[in-house]
């Protein structure tokens, strides 16, 4: 059966390839666009510098401006885009961060003004495995990603990826699978979960 209205969300650490298996998954299945944070906070972040270390000099008033921008995207999705497109939209988003659970609440938000079926897909992988996509040659086209390996270990280490609580949320290990192999799972995922 063909998918319509659904938002696959995926969240998980820095680097562990939230946007290259967003990717994947719009191969395998054209009716999917994937909305990345570069698609919200590149627009902002090459204003104002040059590489990755602009992201953490954003003052309140750079991430008003970078909050206005993905609302704008949200809304559009919600309220302008055709009611049966699909869509991949990923975020690292972290347990005990007052603004990632804002964060994935409006998320909630704009499925619930589109009425559109909510997935969220938390992602995990082993720490020498991160370490070695965030060194990759793709990663590196995307200036404002960050790549301190020390950093993303200690916040690895000190918490867990968030947990939506939705009935449709989906824990995938990602250690031994490729970005075809890991959108391959979330599309069969959705085929369980919605009975399709």
């Amino acid at each position: 059966m063909k998918l319509e209205n659904i938002i696959i969300f995926i969240t998980g650490i820095s680097g562990i390839g939230k946007r290259t298996i967003g990717d994947a998954i719009c191969k395998l299945d054209p009716s999917f666009k994937n909305v990345t944070p570069d698609d919200w906070m590149t627009p902002i972040l090459r204003l104002l510098g040059d590489d990755d270390s602009t992201l953490y000099t954003l003052t309140a008033e750079g991430w008003n401006a970078v909050n206005q921008v993905r609302d704008a995207l949200f809304d559009t999705i919600a309220h302008i885009c055709p009611r049966e497109a699909n869509f991949v939209i990923n975020n690292e988003l972290r347990e005990d961060n007052e603004w990632h659970t804002k964060f994935y609440a409006r998320i909630e938000q704009m499925a619930q003004e589109k009425r559109a079926t909510l997935v969220p897909i938390r992602l995990i992988c082993d720490l020498p495995v991160l370490f070695e996509r965030l060194v990759s040659e793709e990663r590196k086209n995307y200036i404002f990603k960050p790549r301190d390996a020390q950093e993303i270990k200690e916040r690895a280490l000190s918490t867990e990826t968030f947990k939506s609580g939705n009935e449709y949320e989906l824990t995938l290990d990602t250690t031994n699978l490729s970005p075809k192999q890991s959108a391959q799972k979330i599309l069969e995922h959705l085929d369980t979960v919605l009975n399709l």
